[in-house]
């Protein structure tokens, strides 16, 4: 018996505003939701299932829009045969915790517990991971050389701790500021917080949504301390770069603003997995949700899975 009951799990329908109408009525008619425990709070977690076996995505998304946003991707993955699992990490979306507020390793095991969730739900079978931002990095952190993921996708890869990790916030002895500031901060329990609208380029990841989102209920407006002092903490990954086995896709955007291309592709060949590819969407900002980046991305990802153990459908 699923524990996943139908709708989108709120009361509220502003989310539409980010679709069309006939969007709007494909979600309705297959997105399904519940809430899971995760690192003491409850995780939001919404699902597109097939009704036969099928594949399965996780995919999450990063620290500005919520899932019910990225409706887009996930109807494209399930069109193309794909369970799909998404949920909103602490602090965001529909999901509990200070707003803005979470840590790095709460987003770490929300992958874990959404992984366990899924496998409990859907039972063995072929598990994808697609990331967009730093869900990327925290994706990589939990699960690689897990037995129970086929592949990965991901958007950026960098050490935590690593200033480069840092670079949409300013460069050298700026960086290296706040990242000692915060985290001395967080020691000191002192509550402070960065404004999101100044803190990431949002031409970088909402676009062409930017007043919808503005007006958004559930938006983000500013991002906690215990972020950014667990962002900014030297914490190598349980796997190291060179370790890993788990196929490995990592896409590059070209005009991304927030990680360039030289960081993430020192990162990509430090991978010691023997499948991996590095993908460079050219001209591409670092996330988007017009319709041309949509399907250029998914192409791409969909490819690699394909070749990973997800049957085409």
């Amino acid at each position: 018996m699923t524990s996943l009951a139908p709708g989108p799990g709120i009361a509220d329908d502003f989310w539409k505003n980010y679709y069309s109408a006939d969007e709007v009525d494909e979600i309705l008619a297959k997105i399904s939701h519940t809430m899971i425990p995760s690192s003491g709070l409850p995780l939001a977690v919404r699902a597109y299932l097939q009704d036969h076996p099928a594949p399965t995505v996780i995919m999450l998304q990063g620290l500005l829009p919520h899932g019910l946003a990225l409706r887009k991707y996930h109807l494209a993955f399930h069109r193309a045969g794909f369970n799909v699992i998404n949920a909103d990490p602490p602090g965001f979306g529909l999901s509990g915790g200070p707003r803005g507020g979470p840590t790095i390793p709460q987003m770490v095991q929300m992958w874990s517990d959404l992984k366990a969730f899924t496998v409990r739900e859907l039972g063995a079978g072929p598990l994808f991971t697609a990331a967009t931002a730093e869900d990327s990095v925290t994706s990589y952190y939990a699960l690689a050389n897990d037995p129970d993921v086929n592949a990965m996708s991901l958007h950026v890869l960098l050490e935590y701790g690593d200033i480069e990790n840092l670079h949409f916030a300013g460069t050298g002895v700026k960086v290296r500021g706040m990242m000692i500031g915060s985290r001395m901060a967080n020691t000191l329990h002192l509550d402070l917080s960065w404004d999101a609208h100044k803190t990431v380029p949002w031409d970088d990841i909402i676009a062409p949504h930017h007043e919808t989102y503005d007006r958004d209920p559930l938006k983000i407006t500013d991002y906690k301390v215990g972020l950014a002092a667990t962002m900014s903490k030297p914490w190598p990954p349980p796997v190291r770069f060179e370790d890993c086995r788990t196929p490995t896709q990592m896409i590059a955007s070209e005009k991304s603003q927030l990680w360039p291309v030289e960081h993430l592709r020192k990162a990509y060949e430090r991978l010691g997995s023997p499948t991996k590819e590095f993908v460079l969407m050219k001209g591409a900002p670092q996330w988007s949700l017009r319709e041309e980046f949509v399907e250029e991305w998914m192409e791409n990802v969909l490819r690699f899975f394909r070749a990973n153990g997800a049957a085409a459908v």
